[in-house]
């Protein structure tokens, strides 16, 4: 009974999590179409230069390190909070700990990814 309600739960933070994905990519593809270009025949299109490559990697960029970002602040308040409500259970600790570990993890590799994305833009520009 206990797992079933875990996996509840976790189903209802994926739904609202890509229901949160979905609607910052609709704005995301709104703030994109803004920047199209109609052309002289009157068909619409998009008018890409390198720069606007770069500006686009760094918007969608912005939105998942900043999903990631609150995500990570709320995985380490339900972390804090196993630990304060373990009351001495090894496993709830346990849980705790390899949650702790595999969140410093991913805020390792999301610190990693923006300093690539950094170092690819810095690359495009200087080339171009």
């Amino acid at each position: 009974m206990k797992k079933q309600k875990l996996n509840q739960k976790i189903s209802r933070f994926g739904i609202l999590f890509f229901i949160l994905l979905f609607i910052t990519s609709m704005f995301f593809i709104a703030s994109v179409k803004a920047d199209t270009a109609t052309t002289t025949d009157g068909i619409s299109g998009i008018d890409l230069t390198l720069d606007d490559v770069v500006s686009i990697i760094q918007r969608v960029a912005g939105y998942f390190y900043s999903i990631a970002i609150v995500l990570a602040v709320i995985l380490t308040i339900y972390i804090g909070i196993l630990f304060f409500t373990a009351g001495g259970d090894d496993a709830q600790v346990g849980k705790a700990k390899k949650m702790m570990i595999w969140l410093i993890v991913g805020i390792a590799i999301l610190l990693i990814g923006r300093g690539i994305i950094t170092l690819v833009e810095n690359l495009l520009t200087s080339a171009g």
